[in-house]
């Protein structure tokens, strides 16, 4: 099934994480770098923890 391929590539995941802080940004202002912060730091986990495809 496509979704679930595209489940098991690294970009799908930090695209989530990057959609997911984005969204965080307008709930609460005074909250914005903690947001982005949490967010860029999923990323990298994402990134350390997941294989990069051959090519």
């Amino acid at each position: 099934m496509y979704l679930l391929e595209r489940l098991t590539e690294r970009s799908t995941w930090i695209g989530i994480t990057a959609v997911i802080s984005g969204a965080g940004i307008s709930i609460a202002p005074e909250l914005t770098n903690s947001v982005i912060s949490m967010g860029m730091g999923v990323a990298g986990i994402i990134s350390m923890v997941t294989r990069d495809q051959a090519e």
